[in-house]
């Protein structure tokens, strides 16, 4: 007779940070999670990251890293512990070198419960994104992004998610329509609605992707500015007119493939964010955008990824010949 499958469980990381350091130590443990799910806590002097990822293996009923299942936590320590180490080098911060790590499992069928206990309302510029059933102060310009915490998946403390927030914000004139390429959860696409595109057209070739973005427009009250589609880069090149903006948080080879696709959906002039380039290997990603007519103005690095920035060149007359 076969072995019982092992259950699905998730692993808890936790790891009292320097004020200061959150968002660093936030990236390194985005990376480590697979990007599903990291939340920040302060209480007064104390700031704790945490982070979860999803496991299947047998705990024994154990937490503390000392059972002969085939999940320990003690592997995880070592593994966050030398991350952290190569992070305290590569920041230039050795104060992040040797922090406390402590890991422990959680049942699949308290995750839900357990995220919703931990996640915490955080801004990103003007934009705060607010779990169900939390309050947080706000100011007269704030934007309020609703999110139901229960899913792991696109929270937006993802660093290349957090660059093209911060990106929309300051590119996007109320009026423009943009469109959202690999829209993931949605929050990219609800953000730019919220913060006044008249139009937002987002898709992605995950029908599930899709339809999250579709429930998150739903709850935030913009489902009627977001046009939703399953589909790949290839659509930009359907579009019905040129667009003013274009979001796409997505790996960095689909962008490097699809450069001449992400070019043809601009208008002359139209602004671009886009993430998902890794911050420690050499930038491709800029010269493949140039031979397409699109000017990185900037270039907005968290300490693992990059988000580029910048406009589709405006294409100058030629002098007339005398």
């Amino acid at each position: 007779m076969n072995d019982p499958p092992f259950p699905r469980h998730w692993t808890e990381v936790s790891i009292r940070v320097p004020l200061g350091w959150g968002e660093l130590v936030a990236d390194e443990l985005a990376a480590w999670a697979g990007a599903q799910c990291v939340g920040l806590e302060t209480r007064g002097e104390v700031l704790t990251v945490r982070a979860w990822r999803l496991t299947t293996g047998s705990t024994n009923g154990s937490t503390n890293g000392s059972t002969n299942g085939h999940l320990q936590t003690a592997p995880v320590e070592v593994e966050l512990r030398a991350r952290l180490a190569d992070l305290a080098q590569r920041a230039g911060c050795p104060e992040l070198d040797g922090l406390s790590v402590s890991v422990r499992q959680i049942p699949d069928r308290d995750w839900a419960e357990a995220w919703r206990d931990d996640w915490k309302p955080f801004r990103i510029g003007r934009i705060v994104i607010l779990p169900a059933g939390r309050r947080a102060e706000l100011r007269n310009d704030d934007v309020v992004l609703k999110v139901e915490p229960g899913s792991a998946f696109g929270t937006g403390r993802h660093g290349s998610t957090r660059g093209c927030l911060r990106a929309l914000q300051r590119e996007l004139v109320p009026g423009q329509r943009v469109v959202d390429a690999g829209c993931g959860s949605g929050i990219l696409a609800v953000a730019a609605a919220l913060l006044g595109a008249e139009e937002v057209t987002a898709f992605d070739v995950d029908i599930d992707a899709v339809r999250r973005t579709d429930r998150l427009a739903r709850e935030n009250g913009v489902s009627d500015r977001i046009v939703l589609a399953v589909a790949d880069l290839d659509l930009l090149t359907r579009l019905d007119r040129p667009t003013d903006g274009l979001l796409a948080n997505i790996e960095e080879s689909v962008l490097l493939s699809g450069a001449s696709q992400l070019a043809s959906c601009l208008r002359r002039d139209a602004w671009f964010a886009l993430g998902g380039s890794r911050a420690d290997q050499p930038d491709r990603l800029a010269p493949a955008l140039a031979a397409e007519g699109l000017h990185v103005d900037r270039v907005t690095a968290s300490a693992r990824w990059r988000t580029h920035i910048g406009h589709r060149a405006v294409k100058l007359a030629q002098p007339r010949a005398v």
